[in-house]
């Protein structure tokens, strides 16, 4: 009897420990990375509040956390700052990651990965 009472006193244990940790475990979240497909470096690059470093030509950043909503891409080459059109971060069902290219000085991209 004393065996199965602390059988169940662990197995009640261990449930409280999976159901704090997966309560309180974060919620998925959209991330993006942008695509410098320019010939020239790009310096100040933001997507709303995201920063990125200042991208070489045809270089890409690492994926970073983005809220779902509407945003430009803004950047400075050659001490000029360029906006771009905007762009929707919103998945209808679910989280993802998306890449944003930088096409031209007047065209970017933007893709669900």
């Amino acid at each position: 009897m004393d065996s199965l009472l602390k059988v169940i006193v662990k197995s009640i244990f261990i449930l409280l420990i999976c159901v704090f940790l997966f309560g309180c475990s974060k919620e998925p979240q959209h991330s993006v990375r942008v695509v410098n497909g320019l010939p020239m470096s790009v310096s100040r690059v933001r997507l709303g509040e995201v920063r990125f470093d200042n991208m070489r030509p045809n270089t890409t950043t690492i994926h970073s956390v983005i809220v779902s909503g509407n945003y430009l891409l803004t950047g400075m080459i050659g001490g000029q700052i360029y906006t771009s059109d905007p762009v929707s971060i919103i998945g209808n069902k679910g989280v993802y990651k998306w890449k944003l290219t930088i096409e031209s000085l007047s065209r970017i991209s933007l893709i669900q990965e």
